[in-house]
C-alpha cells in the first residue's frame, strides 16, 4: 500500500469546483483593487535609537552604576514604553496634533465615504449600524450633548489610537537598537512624529533616572539616619557594659583563675588529709571496740602515755611470770596484788585509748570542716569566674555589634555621598543613532501587489471552502469510497442519462441503443452478478437500497431486459406491496390478475405475469385493484410466497426481486432470506454513507448474501474526475464501434 501523498485526491476536488475558486479569487481581487485605488498615498518615516542603560544599584555596595537587563524581555519592555499612552500624549502635546487635519476630522473637507453616503440615504437599524461601526465600515457619529471637555477627551483618545495603529516599533536582532517607524499621508508630519517620539522617549528615560536618583537619595538618607541612631545606641550599650563590668567585678579574670588553681590544690590536699585522719580514726575505733592489741595502732603505739603504760604492763607481767615460777596458784597475796595492778594498768590504757580516739575524732571533724570550707570557696570563685565570663562575652558581643553598625553606617554614608555625586553625572539611557528624514516616495505605491495579494488570498479562501465542502460530503462517489466504508466491491456503475427520463424512456433507450453506455453498464452489472459466485450462479437476485429514489426499480428492469437480450429468460417480481411501483410503470389492466392472485391460487402464473409488448419483459406485480391483501411483511414471509418464488426459479433463468427500501420497512430483510444473492444499490453522490452502512448491516443480520454494490445515477462527466472510479472506463468503452 502506498502511504505517500495522493496528489490526485487533493487536486481533483479543487479542479471539480474550479469556478468557485476562480469566483472567490476574482471577488477578492476586485475588492483589493477598490481598496488600492481608493486609498491615498502614505509615507513612512523611520528613525533608530539605541538603548544604552545605566541604572542605580542601591543594595550592592561595590558599584553605583550597573548595566540592567538588555535581553529580549528587556527590549520588549522598552518597546512598551515607546508605545505607552504617557509617551504618546507627550508627542501629541509637543506637535499639537489636535490641530492637524490628519488627526482632527473637523478640520478635513473629505467627501463622505461610499458606505457613509449609502447609510445616510438608507435608514439602517441601530444594531446593524453599530455593527458596521465596529467593523470600521462606517464613520461613527458624534454623540450629541457632549461638553467641550468631553469632546477634547474623545479627540485625544482617537489621536492616541491612530498614533498607535500607524506606528511601527521593532528591535533589530542581536542589538540594542530599536527602529521607530510611522506611516502618514503627510511625509513631513511622519518624520516629525518619529523624531518627537524618539526625543520624548529620551526625555522619559532621563526623567525616570532623575526620579530614581531622587528616590535613592531619599531612601539612603533615611537609612543613614536609622543606622546612625543604631550605632549610637550600640556605643551606649558598650559603655554601660564596660562600667557594669568594672564595678561589679572584685577581681580580674586572671586573678580569679589563679585563685581557683590555688584553691583546687588546697582542696586536693585537704581531701587527702581528711582521708588519712578518717582512716586512722576508723582503725583505732575498730581495735578499741574489738578489744584487740592496742599496740598495733600507730596512734596508740606512738603515744608517750601509752608507752609508759605499756612499759609498766611489761614490767608487771615479768614480775608475775617470775612469781608464778616460785608460787603455785592464784591465791597468793603477792600474785593477787600483781593481778590487781595489771588490771589497773589495762584500764588506764583503755582510758588513754579512748582519749586518743576522741582526739582523732576531733581532728577528723576539723579536717572535714576545712575541706568543706575550701569547697565553698572554690564554688564561690567558680561562680565569680562564670559571671565574669558572661559579662566579658556580653561586652565583646556589644562591641562587635557596635563595630558592625559603624561599618554599615560608614558604607551607607559613603553611598549617599556617591549617589549625590552621581546625580550630576547621569546621562540618558537612550540616544538617536539616526533621525528620521522626510520620505520622498510613498510607501504604498505597489497597488498591483495589493491586487495580486487579494487574488491569491481569494483563491486560497476558495480552495479552503472547496476542500471543506468536499470533506463534509459523506456520500459515495467512487469505488474506493464504497470499498472503504462497506467492505464490498463495486459491481458496476449505471449512468445518469437525464433528470426527466422515466423508466419507460430508459427502456426505450436501452432497446434503441444496444451498444450504448446504458446497455453496456447494465450488461456489466449482470455479468458481475452472475460471476459473484463461481460455484453456482445465482438465480434469485434481490435488488435493495437504503432509501427511496435510488434507481432500484429501473436497474432491476434494465437487468432483466439485458438478460433476455442474451437469450436467458428473466422475470421481475415487485415485492414492494405497499407502493406497487411496477404496476404504475406499465399499462396493466385493472382486471389483470397479479401477484396476490398467484399466491391465492385464483390464477396461474402464466395468467398473473404481465408481458411488456415491446421488450417482452415479464413482470409479476401486485394488482392495483383491491387493497385488503393483508400485511405486506406477513405476505412476503408466508410459505405461499416462498413456494411461488421456487416455481418461478424453476421456470426462469433469472428471478429478480424488487424490494422496498431497507431502512424504511422490514420487507427487504424478509425477502433477503429467500434470495440467492443481494445487489445493494447506492445512488452516486447522493445517498449518505451512514445510511448505506446501516442498510447493509440490517441485511447481514438476517444472513443475506450480498454480491456487491452498484452505483446508480452516475454523472459520468463528474465521476471521471474522481480517483478510482470505474465509470470513467465504462464510458470510454461504450463508445467503441460494434463488430
Amino acid at each position: 500500500m502506498d502511504d505517500g501523498l495522493d496528489l490526485a485526491s487533493l487536486l481533483l476536488p479543487l479542479w471539480r469546483r474550479k469556478w468557485i475558486i476562480l469566483l472567490c479569487g476574482l471577488l477578492a481581487a476586485v475588492a483589493a483593487a477598490y481598496v488600492a485605488t481608493s486609498q491615498r498615498n502614505s509615507y513612512t518615516a523611520t528613525a533608530r535609537v539605541i538603548f544604552e542603560p545605566e541604572r542605580l544599584r542601591i543594595i550592592d555596595l561595590d558599584s553605583v552604576v550597573v548595566t540592567p537587563d538588555v535581553s529580549a524581555t528587556g527590549m520588549r519592555n522598552q518597546i512598551e514604553i515607546l508605545r505607552s499612552a504617557l509617551l504618546l500624549e507627550r508627542v501629541i502635546d509637543t506637535l499639537r496634533l489636535e490641530r492637524s487635519p490628519e488627526f482632527n476630522p473637523d478640520l478635513r473637507n473629505d467627501p463622505p465615504a461610499l458606505l457613509d453616503r449609502l447609510a445616510a440615504r438608507v435608514s439602517l437599524p441601530d444594531p446593524v449600524r453599530s455593527r458596521l461601526v465596529t467593523l470600521d465600515l462606517l464613520t461613527p457619529a458624534e454623540p450629541e450633548g457632549l461638553t467641550p471637555e468631553q469632546r477634547t477627551e474623545r479627540l485625544r483618545a482617537r489621536i492616541l489610537e491612530q498614533l498607535g495603529s500607524n506606528m511601527r516599533l521593532s528591535p533589530l536582532p542581536n542589538s540594542r537598537v530599536i527602529e521607530i517607524g510611522y506611516t502618514s499621508e503627510n511625509p513631513v508630519l511622519a518624520a516629525a512624529i518619529v523624531n518627537a517620539t524618539g526625543e520624548q522617549y529620551i526625555v522619559v528615560q532621563t526623567e525616570r533616572k532623575r526620579d530614581d536618583i531622587a528616590a535613592a537619595s531619599e531612601l539612603l538618607s533615611v537609612r543613614v539616619r536609622d543606622l546612625e541612631n543604631r550605632y549610637n545606641r550600640a556605643e551606649e550599650a558598650v559603655r554601660s557594659a564596660q562600667l557594669e563590668l568594672s564595678l561589679g567585678a572584685e577581681y580580674g579574670s586572671a586573678l580569679i583563675a589563679r585563685q581557683l588553681e590555688t584553691l583546687n590544690e588546697a582542696l586536693s590536699q585537704a581531701r587527702l588529709q581528711r582521708a588519712a585522719v578518717e582512716n586512722r580514726y576508723n582503725r583505732a575505733v575498730a581495735v578499741l571496740n574489738d578489744g584487740g592489741d592496742l599496740h598495733v595502732v600507730p596512734d596508740f603505739r606512738d603515744s608517750p602515755v601509752m608507752r609508759s603504760y605499756r612499759a609498766r604492763q611489761v614490767e608487771l607481767l615479768d614480775q608475775e611470770a617470775s612469781l608464778r615460777s616460785i608460787v603455785a596458784g592464784n591465791s597468793n597475796p603477792t600474785v593477787v596484788r600483781l593481778e590487781a595492778r595489771l588490771e589497773e594498768v589495762r584500764r588506764s590504757m583503755l582510758e588513754e585509748a579512748e582519749t586518743i580516739v576522741a582526739g582523732l575524732r576531733t581532728e577528723l571533724q576539723a579536717a572535714v570542716e576545712h575541706e568543706e570550707t575550701l569547697r565553698e570557696q572554690m564554688a564561690e570563685r567558680e561562680a565569680q569566674a562564670l559571671e565574669q565570663s558572661r559579662n566579658e562575652m556580653r561586652l565583646s558581643r556589644l562591641e562587635r555589634e557596635a563595630q558592625a553598625s559603624r561599618t554599615l553606617y560608614d558604607s551607607f554614608l559613603t553611598r549617599m555621598n556617591e549617589t549625590s555625586e552621581q546625580a550630576a553625572l547621569q546621562s540618558p539611557d537612550a540616544r538617536f543613532l539616526t533621525r528620521a528624514s522626510v520620505p520622498d516616495t510613498p510607501s504604498n505605491r505597489s497597488r498591483l501587489l495589493i491586487v495580486l495579494a487579494g487574488l491569491v488570498g481569494g483563491i486560497g479562501v476558495g480552495s479552503a471552502i472547496v476542500l471543506l465542502l468536499d470533506r463534509l460530503n459523506n456520500t459515495m462517489r467512487s469505488s474506493s469510497d464504497v470499498e472503504t466504508r462497506t467492505g464490498l466491491a463495486v459491481l458496476a456503475g449505471i449512468p445518469h442519462l437525464g433528470r426527466r427520463k422515466n423508466p419507460r424512456q430508459l427502456l426505450a433507450m436501452l432497446l434503441g441503443k444496444p451498444d450504448g453506455p446504458l446497455a453496456e453498464s447494465t450488461r456489466n452489472l449482470r455479468t458481475s452478478i452472475l460471476f459473484s459466485n463461481l460455484d453456482q450462479a445465482p438465480k434469485v437476485i434481490m435488488f435493495a437500497s437504503s432509501l427511496p429514489n435510488e434507481g432500484k426499480t429501473t436497474t432491476a428492469m434494465l437487468t432483466a431486459i439485458t438478460s433476455q437480450q442474451m437469450e436467458r429468460t428473466a422475470i421481475i417480481v415487485d415485492c414492494d406491496l405497499r407502493r406497487r411501483t411496477m404496476g404504475g410503470l406499465f399499462p396493466i389492466s385493472p382486471e389483470q390478475p397479479g401477484l396476490f392472485a398467484a399466491l391465492q391460487g385464483t390464477a396461474s402464473i402464466e395468467e398473473a405475469v404481465y408481458v411488456e409488448p415491446e421488450s417482452g419483459l415479464h413482470v409479476l406485480a401486485p394488482e392495483r385493484a383491491g387493497t385488503g391483501r393483508g400485511n405486506p411483511a406477513d405476505v412476503l414471509a408466508s410459505r405461499r410466497f416462498h413456494r411461488l418464488i421456487a416455481q418461478l426459479k424453476a421456470r426462469y433463468d433469472l428471478v429478480i426481486l424488487d424490494t422496498p427500501p431497507t431502512l424504511a420497512v422490514t420487507d427487504a430483510r424478509i425477502v433477503a432470506q429467500i434470495a440467492d444473492t443481494v445487489v445493494y444499490l447506492v445512488r452516486w453522490n447522493k445517498t449518505p454513507s451512514g445510511a448505506v452502512v446501516e442498510g447493509i448491516r440490517e441485511l447481514r443480520s438476517v444472513g443475506a448474501t450480498i454480491a456487491g454494490v452498484a452505483l446508480t445515477l452516475v454523472d459520468e462527466r463528474q465521476a471521471s474526475q474522481y480517483v478510482g472510479n470505474e465509470a470513467l472506463y465504462k464510458r470510454s468503452y461504450g463508445t467503441y464501434p460494434a463488430g
